[in-house]
């Protein structure tokens, strides 16, 4: 009897040590989350503050018309006129995951189709074949066709004339913001820089036929009228615009180097074209689009947190299996929302903060603005060192910044970048040579031989920091830069198998095989 009465009092015994055990527990644990839950918002409240201040430091600032300003008035803004004004259908409006989804997207460049194989990339002069080309690439009709000739090439120019006229009283206004919704989110419009495409390739087709009719001085007005266009557009300060903007401006040169070629310019138009094509500067501007960008996405802080928020809750509900009543019951409960507000999301801040802090190093890094440079090899190598950090992390503070990873540290986006800049540098060079050429009557054996007018100083290779490589040929001139695989291929025009090609100013009196 005294054995049997002792098991139940043990048994009761154990349960009660259990119960107690797991209440201290349970207590213990719920406090351990509210500590954590606490010093979570504590310490990423603090890290926010000093991401606020090195942004501030650095010139910039966070909030969501940091790439897109209110609208200034119509009448005032280039965006303003209607060949610019780009409408959207309020049915079409993206949701915010669709926005961060469309950001972790790998940043492509526009290429416009129909263009002719014949380019001054590759050494060749538009003929009228190939404007006339480019007019129905445009979507130019007419009917009758006029013939094919320089002549009847204008006529079909005559098309775009209004809209012409319209781009060139449009550039006198001081501002250029083109309209955003942010109702259901920001969405990033990018029908005005296909207009981009369209105009730049019109104008310079109308320039290289003007060159062919002798009329050097209207070909120069077209010229400029272009990269002012494409300037203009540069105030979109996104990476998809500072792409689009460096492809047209590649576009762009083939009147300026079909009239070099030729020897069209004159001295004073030579001078005035130089001074033009030295404004841009594709180092410094793809670094402000990337950094503006990235403060862009931090600024979407607030839509994340809502969304992650969302998406935990409902996922909650649904794995709860609650009946519609205990549904009805929980949502209408005045402390759900309380609890809601409550959910800690200071780890997304980090994420976001980790991911514009990696961007600003690496800016910082590739885009030497100061030395005029960005070295490839350093740049793969930080653009596989973020791969690493971001794609095998399990650090909760890197998880969503991962998604990011491949539209901000990607390697196309400094090539461009890079790309730009020399044939920007070697378009300078050009006019120069030319210069030297009208006064001697041939060109000088080296670069150093050049004289530079004054103040002027003879831009560096982007990529090696020493000057592009120059040489003389039969007739004319070849200068280029060892290009993005950082190797002399001695002015090869055309990619080989390998893939390897340098980016060349090609001489008139050498044609490559298409």
């Amino acid at each position: 009897m005294g054995i049997e009465s002792v098991q139940p009092k043990r048994k009761r015994s154990f349960i009660v040590r259990l119960f107690v055990f797991l209440t201290v527990g349970g207590v213990l644990l719920l406090a351990l989350i509210i500590a954590a839950c606490v010093w979570d918002s504590h310490r990423s409240d603090y890290a926010w503050k000093q991401f606020e201040d090195r942004v501030n430091a650095a010139g910039l600032y966070l909030g969501k018309d940091l790439l897109f300003p209110s609208l200034p008035a119509d009448n005032q803004n280039f965006a303003g006129i209607s060949s610019m004004r780009v409408l959207v259908n309020t049915n079409e409006f993206l949701s915010v995951q669709e926005v961060v989804s469309s950001l972790s997207d790998e940043h492509c460049v526009h290429q416009p189709e129909g263009l002719p194989d014949r380019f001054w990339y590759t050494g060749y002069s538009w003929t009228a074949e190939d404007v006339r080309q480019v007019l129905h690439s445009c979507g130019a009709a007419m009917s009758p066709e006029p013939e094919v000739t320089p002549q009847g090439n204008l006529q079909f120019f005559e098309i775009f004339e209004p809209q012409f006229q319209e781009l060139k009283a449009g550039l006198e206004r001081p501002f250029c913001q083109f309209w955003t919704p942010f109702e259901m989110g920001p969405q990033i419009n990018t029908l005005h820089l296909n207009e981009l495409y369209k105009m730049s390739l019109l104008l310079s087709a109308r320039a290289a036929t003007q060159l062919s009719m002798g009329r050097s001085q209207a070909a120069m007005e077209d010229q400029i009228f272009c990269w002012n266009l494409i300037h203009r557009m540069s105030s979109d300060r996104t990476i998809t615009a500072a792409l689009d903007c460096e492809s047209c401006f590649l576009y762009s040169l083939q009147p300026l180097w079909q009239g070099i070629t030729q020897h069209f310019w004159d001295k004073d138009q030579l001078t005035q074209l130089q001074t033009e094509v030295s404004r841009f500067d594709f180092i410094r501007s793809f670094k402000r689009n990337m950094l503006f960008e990235t403060l862009w996405i931090v600024s979407l802080k607030d839509s994340f947190e809502s969304v992650w928020v969302g998406d935990a809750v409902g996922f909650t509900i649904e794995k709860l299996h609650l009946s519609d009543k205990m549904l009805d019951l929980l949502l209408n409960n005045e402390l759900f929302p309380k609890l809601i507000e409550n959910i800690p999301t200071g780890w997304l801040r980090m994420n976001l903060i980790n991911l514009a802090d990696s961007v600003f190093s690496y800016c910082d890094e590739v885009y030497r603005v100061d030395e005029h440079r960005i070295v490839p090899k350093k740049t793969i190598g930080l653009i596989r060192d973020f791969e690493r950090l971001y794609e095998n992390s399990l650090n909760p503070d890197r998880l969503i910044a991962a998604r990011f990873k491949d539209a901000l540290f990607s390697e196309t986006i400094p090539q461009n970048s890079a790309r730009g800049q020399a044939f920007v540098d070697m378009a300078g060079i050009a006019c120069m040579l030319e210069l030297s050429y009208l006064d001697q009557k041939k060109y000088p054996e080296t670069l150093e031989e050049l004289v530079l007018p004054e103040g002027v100083k003879l831009p560096t290779d982007v990529i090696t920091g020493g000057n592009y490589i120059f040489s003389i040929s039969s007739a004319s001139f070849q200068l280029y830069s060892i290009g993005w695989d950082d190797r002399d291929n001695y002015g090869r025009m055309i990619e080989s198998s390998s893939g390897m090609r340098d980016w060349v100013w090609p001489p008139s009196d050498h044609h490559p095989t298409l």
